[in-house]
């Protein structure tokens, strides 16, 4: 599985430059409203996925390192600021107007698994240009494995505080509404592959629309309807025991084909998703009719299933009940989370087994004024204040929050 271990941020808006180091499972960002915790997290989102489009006009300089199962990759991106000449406009009112274009530096460099762990030069091995293409989009790396782990993570969005994610699932906007997958027409006998949206998809779907597809795709035509149970689902599964119902199933549309004959290819989109469910009385509902929280609770274990590496997720708890909130994080598994949080239930979840733990899981979040402008500063919990932690952790008298309150560090 891949993981974030580091991020040093040289310059990004207005954060002090840092460099964080995060553990391996639960990260969990502390401070008070304002203090830029959404930020950092928007920010993990836009490098992990690889999709700068929210900062690609800013100035910023970090580097990241990634470690898979078998290399750990390091990324460096600079974004300079690049002024162009004035542009006046004529007319009854002149108006100068200066664009600002930016030239995206990036830098790679991989380290195998079997180097020593201690970060000697001569373990790294630095990635050409032209094995990239001067971009972080291809990479150029051989190894298999990593380059499909990449490709994972480009489906890596911020799970938010509200039900966005909920409704982007069933949007009919143009953009979002298909599911794109393409066939090879060279070899029909194949499954589909989808293409779009990455981050829209689960991974249970993909593999059940695959398994339907096999020797059938060449010969569908649209409007063609697809049903699949809790059986190919196992998320809905899971949905379905969390809230009490008795039966769930997706519907799902094949709206449009296009063939490529010159790319010998054909295009398939797919929409129309709609999840329905069978209460205990047999009565059904549709999924835009459950509650606020039934509908944030399906939308997390759908993003799970989108996301085998790594979550990365804002006020989780808005709206669950106390055991939804412990089955949410028991099911986030082994995949590395990035959590803001302002609600004790969730930190009162956590469990730590060292001071070294508590150092790792919490980057303290803070805004400072006193230069008259807003600096945000973030940071690990310092090694004195993990070890008062982790020692009145151990006397077991205190939840996490009560202690992380009672030491001024919440």
């Amino acid at each position: 599985m891949a993981k974030l271990k580091r991020l040093k941020i040289n310059k990004f808006r207005n954060v002090e430059p840092v460099e964080l180091h995060f553990s391996d499972g639960f990260n969990v960002l502390l401070g008070i409203n304002g203090s830029g915790k959404t930020t950092l997290l928007e920010l993990i989102a836009a490098l992990l996925s690889r999709d700068l489009s929210t900062i690609e006009d800013e100035e910023f300089s970090v580097e990241y390192r990634i470690a898979f199962e078998s290399a750990v990759v390091e990324v460096v991106l600079e974004n300079r600021l690049r002024r162009s000449e004035p542009v006046v406009a004529m007319g009854r009112r002149a108006l100068t107007k200066v664009e600002n274009e930016h030239d995206l530096l990036v830098k790679l460099r991989i380290r195998e698994h079997s180097a020593p762990e201690e970060d000697a030069e001569e373990d790294w091995r630095d990635i050409p240009d032209d094995e990239f293409g001067g971009s972080p989009w291809s990479l150029g790396i051989q190894n298999r494995g990593i380059c499909e782990s990449m490709e994972t993570l480009e489906r890596i969005s911020r799970f938010d505080e509200s039900i966005d994610f909920f409704r982007s699932l069933f949007s009919n906007d143009d953009v979002q509404r298909f599911i794109t997958a393409v066939g090879d027409l060279e070899d029909e006998a194949s499954a589909l592959f989808f293409a779009y949206p990455r981050q829209k998809v689960s991974r249970a779907l993909m593999t059940a629309l695959s398994e339907e597809s096999k020797g059938q795709w060449s010969k569908w035509r649209e409007p063609k309807s697809f049903r699949f149970s809790t059986e190919h689902l196992p998320f809905l599964f899971e949905m379905i025991r969390l809230a009490g119902l008795k039966d769930g199933w997706l519907d799902l549309r094949l709206l449009m084909t296009h063939k490529n004959v010159a790319e010998s290819v054909m295009y398939q989109g797919f929409g129309d998703m709609e999840f329905w469910f069978e209460r205990q009385d047999g009565s059904r509902v549709r999924a835009d009719k459950l509650s606020h929280g039934q509908k944030r609770l399906l939308a997390f274990l759908y993003y799970l299933d989108c996301n085998p590496h790594i979550v990365i997720a804002d006020e989780l708890t808005n709206s669950l009940h106390h055991a939804w909130i412990t089955a949410c994080l028991q099911a986030i598994g082994d995949r590395q989370a990035f959590l803001a949080n302002q609600d004790p239930l969730l930190l009162d979840e956590l469990e730590f087994s060292s001071a070294e733990d508590v150092k790792r899981a919490f980057i303290l979040c803070r805004c400072d004024t006193s230069s008259g402008k807003e600096r945000l500063i973030w940071s690990n919990m310092s090694d004195y204040d993990a070890e008062r932690f982790f020692e009145a952790y151990n006397v077991g008298l205190q939840h996490v929050s009560e202690i992380l309150r009672d030491k001024n560090l919440w």
